[in-house]
């Protein structure tokens, strides 16, 4: 489950100027960089200078990339683990179940950061 992102891209950046953001909390335009609250991100924070909202920056480009091609390496290797070994060893056999479900879940986060961006 992921909050909406209450920095909006102002009407008045352009693509030459560094993008400016709009706190939906308290109209602020200014904010800073800070530590991220969870314990992994490929990006800083936000958080609005006048009320402190502090909210996760969108996952950039070179991440989502990453994550569906980490998922996809992952899921075929689980994939050919179940295929390849199903009636030699259950213990491979469940290991490639769960690198296959592990797999798949990388590709699913890859693609909702593309569709929240």
């Amino acid at each position: 489950m992921t909050t909406p992102n209450p920095y909006t891209p102002s009407s008045e950046s352009t693509a030459e100027s560094k993008p400016e953001f709009v706190c939906q909390n308290c109209g602020c335009r200014l904010f800073n960089r800070v530590k991220p609250e969870a314990g992994f991100a490929f990006a800083k924070d936000y958080q609005c200078r006048q009320c402190k909202e502090q909210v996760p920056a969108p996952t950039p480009l070179w991440g989502s990339l990453m994550m569906l091609l980490l998922g996809g390496i992952v899921a075929l290797l689980g994939a050919l683990t179940v295929v390849g070994f199903m009636n030699k060893s259950v213990r491979l056999t469940g290991a490639g179940v769960v690198m296959l479900v592990v797999g798949l879940g990388f590709i699913s986060a890859g693609f909702r950061s593309f569709y929240y961006r």
